[in-house]
């Protein structure tokens, strides 16, 4: 386990994929990034035999769990203003619902999301739970000036993964061969 002075703090963004224009957000993330896989077998009894026989069944939804800070920039002349990490707060959490559309009769999944972490993860998916705690509120205009945030972010893939699309010959030994 990692202790605190070890624990790296890295950049990330959330990118709306389904709603272009919307605004991107930035956060600091901490590790560890935790991702749950599992999959499901069935086990069938073969007469006359000692052991089951194992059928795939499916793999249950990638799931990444990420600690972050949300920031308000305004201390940086940068154009933040004081409700920033407010703003921030309530479009994270608006990507927690389904959108029912301008005026449509059906319901639309919620928005699906493109998760950047330090430019060495890049899935899309979307947010299914978000805890939030804010900080540092201002004392002249009462606006939280940080938010810590952990949510759950599913990996959604654009086709069905594959043993091949992780064991690659380096991975499995077989190099020059």
């Amino acid at each position: 386990m990692a202790t605190a002075d070890k624990i790296g703090k890295y950049r990330g963004f959330v990118v709306d994929i389904d709603a272009p224009g919307f605004p991107n957000i930035a956060l600091d993330y901490y590790e560890p990034v935790t991702l749950s896989i599992s999959a499901d077998w069935r086990e069938t009894s073969i007469r006359l035999r000692s052991e089951p026989h194992h059928t795939y069944v499916s793999t249950r939804a990638r799931v990444m769990t990420i600690n972050a800070k949300i920031p308000a920039s305004v201390e940086q002349n940068d154009g933040g203003t004081i409700d920033e990490v407010t703003n921030k707060i309530r479009f994270l959490d608006s990507l927690n619902y389904p959108d029912y559309g301008m005026g449509e009769d059906f319901i639309r999944p919620p928005h699906r999301v493109r998760l950047w972490l330090a430019g060495i993860i890049s899935e899309q998916g979307y947010i299914k739970d978000l805890n939030v705690t804010y900080e540092g509120i201002s004392s002249k205009e009462g606006n939280p000036l940080l938010a810590t945030v952990q949510f759950s972010f599913v990996v959604v893939h654009d086709s069905p993964l594959s043993y091949s699309n992780f064991a690659s010959d380096t991975i499995l030994g077989n190099v020059g061969t």
